[in-house]
């Protein structure tokens, strides 16, 4: 292999091990562009905590 292509791939894994630690510290390389943005929902559209209702046993009168 060359010095100049030996030089090239050695910078792009350079490059690629660079932006491998900069995502574990936050950056995403993609931005917004997959998943989209989120919003928090107000407080009285919010989902609750109670979950699915399930049946109890039937009262028998």
């Amino acid at each position: 292999m060359g010095r100049r292509t030996h030089f090239l791939i050695g910078t792009v894994y350079l490059l690629l091990g660079g932006a491998l630690v900069a995502t574990s510290f936050g950056w995403n390389p993609f931005g917004n562009f997959f998943g989209g943005e989120t919003e928090v929902p107000a407080k009285n559209k919010a989902p609750t905590k109670d979950g699915i209702p399930i049946d109890g046993p039937s009262a028998k009168k």
